[in-house]
């Protein structure tokens, strides 16, 4: 049975996965008709542009929280012999959740969890050894040795060696919150398997009092974080939030905008640009960094996190990087065309000359549009990026610097302006092919210019151009 935030009816209702939603259709028996509307309680609350949370407990997933329902369809039943309808309405939610208690997206929560498949090799702060007692060349001092030995009553052992935790404290729209990298490790017996041991890699945030979205949304961050390290897609999973220690919490079950054609990328230690796990304080140090990043950054990031899916290529994520680029490159760019005073003194007589020709506010958006052109060209900007790169990875998927960054410029204005920037024309078919190879090899070097600005060693660059997947495809040449 369903609710409705706010009403006291309950409806009998069904909550399936169709066309990639999360939909609920939702039976509301006794509505009746007003003119051209159905009236009842439940239909009133959950009326466009109405989003209401709803409430109901289901066979599989227990008692589910829908956050933000909005209503896509109405299909009504007369009854004539009454005069009733009985209404079913189709709701989709941005966010659906499993728990024992009532999610509220305003309420207070002071932690959100979830776990790293895939990155174990790199995350991990624990390592199992195993060590023979008996034998004198044991990475154990003897004393050691023969007390571990009198206390198992064993030859040989497994022992779990654990780093530090990294912990770090960072700040986030004002909010100071907890970052805490961890691995845990168990142990079951069965009949059958004998004994298993296991880890668990868990991202924990952690906060006095935050909302689910402000807790979200430094989620967003470290799935970014770790992306980039991994240059490939990482997806969070079981995203678990919790009021309190002792709360049960509730599980992510599905969000609206989510890509459930992408799966979480895997990574060995030889496909990445470093690993975290057994180095507390690197790992610290990049996380408090990644967070005081501009705003301008931080945009290019998520447009760069977007494009990392392998499954599919287009020229809308080539689009998407390149204008990721323009936004580095200008953050990177100490150059001007001009001298700042000289020409904003010039726009603003411009401005002026608009103003007695033309309407107000196009006189001051075309004046703003002339502020912004001191900057240099698109070319120049990733030529500059290009400079402040590790040479060897310039090399290896650019060759020239100078053609590349050409070669993506014109791309980029071929199919944004139908023109190249030094007024040549070209035949669209190549810019498609040519921007197939521009976005595995600018989505690399965006990566490694991340890593960079993290001030993370790369020591392990070219053993991941070397393995790493996307960096593979990155190495091939651009067609002539």
């Amino acid at each position: 049975m369903w609710s409705v935030e706010g009403c006291a009816n309950q409806h009998a209702g069904v909550l399936a996965y169709e066309d990639t939603r999360l939909q609920l259709k939702l039976f509301i028996e006794g509505a009746t008709s007003q003119g051209k509307e159905w009236r009842h309680p439940t239909l009133d609350a959950l009326r466009p542009p109405n989003q209401t949370t709803c409430i109901g407990l289901t066979s599989r997933a227990g008692q589910v929280t829908l956050l933000r329902c909005a209503q896509t369809h109405l299909n009504a039943s007369f009854k004539p012999s009454d005069g009733s309808a009985r209404i079913e309405l189709t709701l989709v939610p941005t966010q659906a959740w499993s728990g024992s208690a009532l999610v509220d997206p305003t309420g207070s929560y002071t932690s959100l969890s979830f776990t790293a498949a895939g990155l174990h090799n790199i995350l991990a702060n624990a390592r199992v050894q195993p060590e023979l007692f008996l034998q004198s060349e044991t990475a154990l001092d003897n004393t050691l040795r023969q007390q571990l030995r009198a206390t198992t009553q064993a030859d040989d052992a497994y022992l779990v060696y654990k780093s530090r935790t990294p912990t770090a404290t960072i700040s986030h729209r004002g909010k100071e919150l907890e970052i805490q990298f961890s691995t845990s490790i168990s142990e079951s017996h069965s009949s059958n398997t004998g004994i298993n041991v296991r880890s668990r890699d868990t991202i924990h945030i952690s906060a006095p009092s935050a909302t689910i979205d402000e807790l979200l949304a430094v989620k967003y961050e470290i799935e970014q974080f770790l992306s980039i390290l991994c240059v490939g897609k990482f997806v969070a999973q079981n995203i678990t939030v919790q009021r309190s220690t002792f709360d049960m919490g509730a599980i992510l079950l599905w969000q609206l905008g989510q890509d459930d054609d992408v799966e979480t990328v895997e990574r060995l230690p030889h496909q990445v640009l470093a690993t975290l796990g057994q180095q507390p304080d690197l790992t610290e140090a990049a996380i408090r960094r990644w967070f005081e990043a501009s705003e301008q950054r931080r945009v290019a990031r998520g447009l760069v996190y977007d494009t990392l899916g392998e499954n599919t290529f287009s020229n809308a994520r080539f689009l998407a990087l390149a204008q990721a680029w323009e936004i580095i490159g200008r953050e990177l760019s100490t150059y001007l065309k001009h001298e700042k005073s000289l020409f904003t003194k010039a726009c603003d007589e411009a401005g002026e000359a608009l103003q007695k020709h033309l309407a107000p506010e196009t006189a001051e958006r075309l004046k703003r549009m002339l502020k912004s052109n001191n900057q240099p060209n698109f070319r120049t900007l990733v030529d500059e990026c290009l400079k402040t790169a590790p040479p060897y990875a310039v090399s290896k998927l650019c060759g020239d610097a100078t053609k590349f960054a050409r070669s993506v410029s014109n791309t980029r204005n071929l199919l944004t302006h139908f023109d190249f920037e030094d007024g040549r024309q070209d035949d669209l078919y190549r810019a498609f092919r040519v921007s197939l190879h521009l976005t595995y090899k600018l989505t690399v070097l965006f990566c490694i210019l991340e890593a960079q600005w993290l001030r993370l060693p790369l020591n392990n660059l070219p053993m991941m151009l070397a393995n790493n997947t996307m960096a593979i495809g990155a190495t091939r040449s651009i067609p002539e």
